[in-house]
């Protein structure tokens, strides 16, 4: 084999693997963004539940508070 051609063929088949680097490389790095994107929405959706959780809670409370307190019997025999 002349000196020429294997020199081509090894320049070639450098330029076919660090491609085939750079392509696994940009596919996981695609894959690891598209993880970290589902975990930032989980986070977002897990966030607005509590809100929602935490809205209702105090609308309870405020209603308990706003209901005038009357004695029961029970109360009124304690006293």
């Amino acid at each position: 084999m002349d000196s020429a051609w294997g020199t081509a063929l090894i320049a070639f088949a450098a330029a076919i693997l660090s491609a085939a680097i750079s392509l696994l490389g940009t596919w996981r790095l695609q894959k690891r963004g598209e993880q970290v994107t589902e975990a930032n929405r989980r986070t977002a959706l897990r966030e607005a539940s509590l809100e929602r959780i935490a809205e209702e809670l105090f609308a309870i409370i405020r209603h308990e508070e706003s209901i005038p307190h009357q004695q029961t019997p029970a109360h009124e025999y304690l006293a």
